[in-house]
C-alpha cells in the first residue's frame, strides 16, 4: 500500500440570511400605512433614532416615484372596470 499526497477541492454556496437581509424581507410585503406605522413604532422604542423632515426635492422625487407605480395600477382599473360594463 503507497501512501501519495492528492489535492482535492471542493464548492459549496450557502444561502445566509444576514439580518439586514432578514429586515428587507420583512418590511416588502408591508403597506405604506404599515410602514409608516413601524418606522414610528421603531422611533419610539429606539431613543437614538430620529425622524428627519423631507427636503423639497426629495420630497418631490418620492411623489414622482409613487406616480410612477400608481399609473399602471390606475391603467388595469380603468380596463377593468371597461370590462364590467358590457
Amino acid at each position: 500500500m503507497l501512501l501519495q499526497p492528492k489535492l482535492q477541492q471542493k464548492v459549496a454556496h450557502k444561502l445566509i440570511l444576514t439580518p439586514a437581509l432578514q429586515q428587507a424581507i420583512k418590511l416588502l410585503p408591508l403597506s405604506t400605512v404599515e410602514l409608516s406605522d413601524m418606522l414610528n413604532q421603531e422611533i419610539v422604542e429606539n431613543p437614538m433614532l430620529e425622524e428627519t423632515p423631507l427636503q423639497d426635492g426629495q420630497a418631490s422625487e418620492v411623489d414622482q416615484s409613487v406616480e410612477k407605480i400608481t399609473e399602471p395600477v390606475e391603467s388595469v382599473t380603468q380596463s377593468v372596470d371597461s370590462w364590467d360594463d358590457s
